[in-house]
């Protein structure tokens, strides 16, 4: 899909101006190290943000490296990650400190092909990483950045996963500022999660609206 110069600039320009003015806070942001934003990225997946925070201090106090990691029995794990569910990610942990431990030195690399052996990280997660942990140049694209998308541009895929469409990331890669990634791919996730929702988006508070071909369709109907 082909976007204008023009139209990613009002986009780039607004999303910042906004970010500015809204962004979150966590612990894990803007964080130089990066094993502890790639258990951050863990944590995350299927899961609201403001609930980890409690849980990430936890498990970075006890276990605040892939060595300590690597050796944590899977109950200990189990009980610090109780209150989030999806207590699989316990054995997910455990593994990537193995792993890390054990063929890196207990090093997170900062290559996607590395990233994406561990278990567990996908296409967004080893993205993240590279972005948030290395300030590397990466699209990121989940479903949050899929639905800003296809409100803001009228993009829809014939994917059944949409994050996993190759157009969507191509996408997400024309629209990437030439600096400042780090701050545009964290505006992307703060905007999805505080106005442009699932459900009942803040339309009233929206700087994007007046180019938001969902809004423009819904307030013409």
């Amino acid at each position: 899909m082909n976007v204008s110069k023009e139209t990613k600039n009002k986009v780039l320009k607004k999303l910042r101006k906004w970010y500015i003015e809204n962004k979150r806070d966590f612990p894990w942001r803007y964080n130089t190290d990066p094993y502890k934003v790639l258990v951050s990225e863990v944590l995350l997946q299927k899961t609201n943000a403001s609930k980890v925070v409690p849980i990430y201090k936890k498990f970075i106090k006890k276990y605040p490296n892939p060595q300590k990691l690597s050796n944590a029995k899977g109950s200990e794990v189990k009980k610090i990650l109780k209150s989030l569910g999806l207590l699989y990610r316990a054995k997910r942990l455990i593994s990537i400190g193995k792993h890390l431990t054990v063929y890196y030195q207990g090093e997170v690399p900062n290559q996607v092909k590395q990233l994406l052996k561990l278990n567990g990280l996908g296409k967004y997660a080893s993205a993240a990483v590279m972005c948030f942990a290395f300030n590397k140049r990466a699209a990121i694209v989940d479903n949050n950045v899929v639905r800003l998308f296809e409100r803001i541009f009228g993009y829809k895929s014939s994917n059944k996963r949409s994050r996993d469409d190759k157009s969507i990331w191509k996408l997400a890669e024309s629209l990437l500022p030439l600096k400042n990634i780090k701050n545009y791919n964290y505006a992307l996730l703060d905007f999805g999660a505080l106005v442009c929702t699932a459900k009942n988006p803040n339309h009233a508070v929206c700087p994007l609206r007046n180019i938001c071909k969902y809004y423009i369709k819904i307030v013409t109907i």
